[in-house]
């Protein structure tokens, strides 16, 4: 697809949300007031065009405009596209760190386990953890771990968790030489030959 149709998609993505909210906001307050499945996904293609735009800003602006309006965006937050990546994945994968602390911090706010977001495999049997280390980004990876520890987790558990293939975390950025992302990951626990069959 030519970069003016993607364009062109995206716009009309971000303007049917935007009606959508509008929409929204004139609903009054009451158990009838709920997003509609239409509504839900619209929202989701946009988080995930959002991230495959490189646009975190955008996405961070929507989420918080999702969140003054009232919308759960846990939904949006936890739904996977055809790979079965989370936009937690998407995000990590573009090192994209405030985002995910934001997508992390709202899918948090609104009665969502982060640590099960963070647990979550993609269909290659990679977590947010192993995206953030196969692409080398160290500050992601220090992120996770730091909020799957804040919601009780063992970081040498997430760090042990393979994929598919048989490969940490660790593995990911040792088969790239991220030499910084190995030395965090082994200072928070992971073991060197934990990929090893």
């Amino acid at each position: 697809m030519h970069q003016a149709a993607k364009n062109e998609l995206f716009s009309a993505a971000k303007e049917s949300v935007h009606e959508l909210l509008k929409d929204w906001l004139m609903v009054p307050e009451g158990p009838e007031k709920k997003l509609s499945a239409d509504a839900s996904a619209r929202i989701q293609r946009l988080f995930f065009e959002l991230i495959k735009q490189k646009d975190p800003y955008e996405l961070a602006n929507q989420i918080v405009r999702l969140k003054n309006a009232c919308i759960d965006v846990k939904p949006m937050i936890s739904a996977k596209d055809s790979d079965g990546r989370t936009i937690l994945h998407l995000a990590a994968s573009c090192g994209y760190v405030q985002s995910c602390a934001l997508i992390m911090d709202e899918y948090a706010r609104t009665g969502g386990h982060v640590k099960e977001l963070i647990r979550e495999k993609d269909n290659a049997g990679g977590t947010a953890l192993h995206r953030a280390a196969w692409y080398g980004y160290t500050q992601c990876c220090e992120l996770i771990l730091e909020k799957y520890a804040k919601e009780g987790g063992d970081a040498k558990e997430l760090l042990s968790m393979k994929s598919n293939g048989g490969k940490t975390p660790l593995d990911n950025a040792k088969c790239n030489s991220y030499i910084q992302t190995c030395a965090l990951l082994m200072e928070k626990g992971a073991a060197f030959d934990a990929g090893k069959a």
